[in-house]
């Protein structure tokens, strides 16, 4: 039996190639050992183990800075970050900076200054790279 909308127009049954895709998905998070709950189109919720877990909610630590307001930002400008053209590589040194937080106030201001994703940076041998993208 087809249905048929108010068009007169028929429409195709509930595709069973979905519902293969669906239980194979299934099947593999099965495997993988995963705790689920999936719900299909048609409504039916599919469980598998215990995957709600009740986790008792911290407060974040505020990340004390003994470094005045301003320093990590001043370091990367003084590096040039801001004269960099597009395809451009610099290295900056973190000069006794903790230098994951220099990274951070590079891509940081790259952002701000060019626009998000306008940089990429690594830290490469103690350094923070910086390749200017646009």
């Amino acid at each position: 039996m087809t249905m048929q909308n108010t068009l007169n127009l028929e429409v195709a049954p509930q595709s069973t190639l979905k519902d293969k895709a669906v239980s194979k998905a299934l099947e593999m998070l099965r495997n993988m050992g995963t705790h689920y709950i999936v719900r299909d189109e048609s409504g039916v919720t599919h469980t598998h183990g215990d995957p709600i877990k009740k986790v008792k909610a911290t407060k974040g630590q505020r990340n004390r800075n003994n470094e005045p307001y301003g320093t990590f930002t001043a370091h990367v400008k003084k590096q040039g970050l801001l004269d960099m053209y597009i395809g451009d590589v610099l290295l900056i040194d973190a000069a006794g900076l903790d230098i994951k937080r220099v990274r951070g106030v590079c891509s940081s201001l790259a952002g701000k200054v060019w626009g998000n994703e306008s940089v990429m940076t690594t830290i490469n041998k103690g350094k923070v790279e910086i390749l200017r993208l646009k």
